[in-house]
């Protein structure tokens, strides 16, 4: 849907300034401003539709987690060797609006304490989740 509003919105783009540079050349005594605005108007019309379905896009994206909520991320985490045993993910908590981790938490839902261990590694090499995570070790 993106990229066709964007299609449009190109598309308006280059007939207003079609409308607008033959309304100067070939018009030039008819040059008024409502002809400048009639010429214009299909590029603010389709420029409007796509900030409201940017803006209604954009809502619909923020989402803030409430203090309590357990969340177990997948997202670039290690995979568990123990299928069935143990959930995969690692296993957080919001507090505040900043995620939180440790390892005795991660193990009470049920996590792997391998995984764990292994996504705190990867965290230490290429930090993605440990700027708002306390661990405690």
């Amino acid at each position: 849907m993106d990229n066709i509003l964007r299609l449009v919105l190109y598309l308006t783009a280059s007939l207003s300034l079609f409308m607008l540079m033959s309304l100067i050349t070939l018009f030039s005594e008819e040059l008024s401003f409502k002809n400048l605005f009639l010429s214009i108007m299909p590029l603010l019309i389709s420029f409007l539709i796509y900030t409201l379905y940017l803006k209604e896009k954009t809502k619909t994206k923020a989402y803030e987690y409430q203090d309590g909520d357990v969340l177990n991320i997948f997202a670039d985490m290690p995979w568990s060797v123990n299928r069935g045993e143990y959930s995969e993910g690692v296993f957080f908590w919001c507090e505040g609006g900043s995620l939180f981790t440790d390892l005795e938490f991660h193990l009470e839902k049920g996590g792997d304490p391998d995984v764990f261990l292994e996504w705190l590694e990867q965290e230490k090499r290429n930090p993605r989740y440990l700027k708002s995570v306390t661990s405690q070790f």
